[in-house]
């Protein structure tokens, strides 16, 4: 959960592969680009219910500024597709992309992760060189 945060995606890309060995695997997870391209949160009712989550400005990757406990965090957008590519650009071979959701026990027991099953919250990707 720290790629989104990082200006230069493919420079980390090349990095990383350059420093695995044939048959090494990169496994990362980053704040899903559905809440990444337009970050202002759920649009709630009067009673405080989430009603949906905007998703707008997709296409448009780059610097984005949210709040995260404190205002003006600073976030790089980016698509599903523009992470994915860029694995196999560089050399990976995609084996995984998961977007997680929580198990029925978890929501059970937290009711309130019910909204990630409305939109994903994380984006999974493992690659293998």
């Amino acid at each position: 959960m720290a790629l989104h945060y990082v200006d230069d995606y493919a420079a980390v890309v090349r990095k990383v592969f350059a420093a695995l060995r044939p048959g090494g695997r990169f496994v990362f997870s980053v704040e899903h680009p559905v809440c990444t391209a337009h970050p202002a949160g759920w649009v709630r009712n009067a009673q405080g219910e989430a009603l949906y989550w905007p998703l707008d400005d997709y296409q448009r990757q780059g610097r984005r500024s949210t709040a995260w406990f404190v205002d003006g965090v600073v976030k790089f957008h980016r698509t599903v597709e523009h992470y994915v590519n860029t694995l196999i650009e560089r050399g990976f071979r995609l084996e995984h992309l998961g977007e997680p959701r929580p198990l029925p026990a978890c929501l059970a027991e937290r009711p309130a992760l019910q909204e990630t099953m409305r939109r994903p919250p994380v984006l999974l990707l493992a690659a293998c060189r």
